[in-house]
């Protein structure tokens, strides 16, 4: 709807993606694994940053899209946009059985949140006590502690504009963010509305 698209753009607004798959790539050879998977050149993902890749099979063919994260040192968060979970899931798998990968499907343990809008960073910086959610380059990602609960924050997103951030947390917190953000003066809105 027209309001919730004009709040988006005018104050802030949030979204449930928790959605689309959240799948974890670790191990020694967790870098060069990505790099022959992904469009994206992995190998110039800098810790505490996000690029856009699309999940590509042998023959070039995309089987998925979406953001990989660097969130930790060693450990990528590969979160896709197009392809359903299982089977993007099980092609990692298949193609990384031969190298020192742990792939782990983190879907059901974290809720994936997007905070949109103008004043999605002064109403976080509420919640984070005045410290910087992350620094204002696209892509740029931190691990906060917001009024005492964990948030991986990413300043990702499909929203233009002034932007904003996806929050992803343990679903335990899920609920608690939700209305929160609510209590601050953000607003549910769909998918349509916020890209």
């Amino acid at each position: 709807p027209a309001a919730e698209h004009l709040w988006t753009r005018s104050r802030c607004s949030i979204c449930d993606f928790s959605h689309l798959s959240r799948i974890s790539i670790a191990g020694a050879d967790a870098l060069s694994f990505l790099q022959r998977v992904l469009t994206s050149n992995v190998a110039a993902l800098e810790l505490g940053s996000a690029q856009y890749g699309i999940l590509a099979n042998e023959n070039g063919s995309a089987l998925d899209e979406g953001y990989l994260y660097r969130f930790e040192e060693g450990k990528y968060l590969f979160v896709g946009n197009a392809a359903p979970r299982e089977r993007t899931l099980a092609y990692l798998r298949e193609a990384g059985r031969r190298d020192r990968v742990t792939i782990t499907d983190d879907t059901f343990r974290y809720a994936a949140i997007a905070v949109q809008g103008p004043d999605s960073e002064k109403i976080l910086k509420i919640l984070s006590g005045g410290r910087e959610i992350t620094d204002h380059r696209k892509g740029s990602l931190n691990i906060l502690d917001l009024e005492g609960r964990r948030i991986w924050m990413a300043r990702t997103g499909y929203t233009g504009g002034s932007g904003g951030y996806e929050a992803y947390l343990e679903n335990a917190d899920a609920v608690w963010f939700w209305e929160r953000l609510q209590a601050l003066g953000a607003r549910p809105a769909g998918l349509t509305a916020r890209d």
